[in-house]
């Protein structure tokens, strides 16, 4: 995804920008850093969309699990990495 700078929104300044256009953002601090996801509920309001990766470990009080062939491994109590092999 283009990057925003002075010169260029970016898609994401772009989608920012448009007031009719709702936007999905991973609000977990290591998708996104906190202080954008900020900025994008004060941008976005009501049409800013929380969506989460973590559907298959959700709840479980596990360290690593396998979710389509790849294993994944705990970073926090609620991120997970891909484990590179």
């Amino acid at each position: 995804m283009p990057y925003i700078t002075g010169r260029e929104p970016g898609l994401a300044g772009a989608i920012l920008d448009e007031a009719d256009i709702y936007c999905g953002i991973i609000a977990d601090g290591l998708h996104v850093d906190y202080a954008n996801i900020r900025n994008a509920k004060r941008l976005k309001g009501d049409k800013l969309c929380l969506v989460t990766d973590a559907t298959a470990p959700a709840g479980a009080n596990i360290e690593q699990f396998i979710f389509a062939g790849k294993q994944y491994t705990t970073v926090t109590d609620f991120v997970w990495m891909r484990t590179v092999r």
